[in-house]
């Protein structure tokens, strides 16, 4: 199994919290970044029902750009909405 630490923030230089970024494959037929998701884990936490545990994410979704940046190579993200929530 291979781990690795990812933050995300919009500022490197400590002015914002970090949060662990994920990356979930929505389509195996799609190459690289096309056939997944990205979202920003908020918070991890769990609870049981009825005597059914769940885990559980909250998660901030983001939007990759259609192709990597031209300069840096890297795929630049937004938020999948704004802050007044579109």
């Amino acid at each position: 199994m291979y781990r690795e630490h990812i933050r995300s923030n919009p500022n490197w230089r400590g002015e914002y919290a970090r949060h662990d970024t994920m990356f979930v494959e929505t389509n195996a037929d799609l190459n690289g970044m096309q056939g997944m998701v990205i979202g920003r884990a908020l918070l991890f936490f769990s609870f049981t029902f009825r005597d059914c545990y769940y885990p559980c994410a909250l998660v901030h979704w983001l939007v990759p750009g259609n192709e990597p940046d031209e300069d840096t190579g890297l795929w630049v993200v937004q938020p999948e909405f704004g802050a007044n929530g579109q």
